[in-house]
């Protein structure tokens, strides 16, 4: 799936894909192109930490970390002689850094829209797949080998919550505002359980 959004004069390109990257963040500005591959946990912080800033008073000391195995990822907002923008750095003991800019925008309309861009592709990402893309994902596999072993008094399901509210997820949302945009992307863990637990305990097992 590819999709994108355009925000002052640039072009922000997010192809979806599968492996351990499987997200792709393309930025077209100028007869240049800069390219960033993400794992689910790498663009799952991004998204979420754009819309936290967005939700904030804007500290222009505003700089966030993360690490995912031999990666590491420094978002920060900078300032040049054109205005602000928010510089997302890429750093990888096997490859040159890389980086990506996300300007301001005429009263942060760029921060808002490319916030809100990686928010909708978060989301579409968490929807459950279809029954084709099933079949390679380790629940696939585990029916797979029930059938082969000729296992019936076994049934595999998969459980699909989407995004949960934790303490390290809410950390930095220190405002009402901050936290409704989080809301937008996660549910409190007594919501989920509320909707999720019921469906799971009704399931009538075959055989098990």
């Amino acid at each position: 799936m590819v999709v994108s959004v355009c925000v002052e004069g640039k072009t922000f390109e997010v192809v979806r894909g599968g492996g351990a990257f499987p997200f792709r963040i393309t930025e077209f500005s100028r007869r240049k192109r800069f390219s960033v591959s993400l794992s689910f946990e790498e663009f799952r912080w991004l998204a979420v930490e754009l819309v936290r800033f967005c939700s904030s008073k804007g500290d222009p000391f505003w700089v966030r970390t993360f690490r995912w195995k031999y990666r590491c990822w420094l978002l920060q907002l900078r300032k040049n002689a054109n205005g602000r923008f928010i510089l997302l750095s890429h750093f990888a003991s096997s490859s040159q850094p890389r980086t990506l800019v996300f300007p301001e925008g005429q009263k942060a309309d760029g921060w808002f829209g490319v916030a809100n861009f990686f928010k909708k592709v978060l989301i579409d990402a968490n929807r459950p797949r279809s029954s084709k893309q099933q079949k390679t994902s380790p629940t696939g596999f585990s029916k797979a080998e029930l059938q082969m072993h000729d296992v019936k008094n076994v049934v595999v399901h998969n459980l699909s919550p989407g995004m949960v509210t934790t303490d390290l997820l809410m950390s930095g949302a220190n405002t009402k505002q901050a936290k409704f945009f989080i809301n937008v992307l996660a549910e409190p863990p007594e919501v989920v359980a509320q909707y999720l637990v019921p469906k799971v305990r009704s399931i009538a097992g075959s055989g098990s």
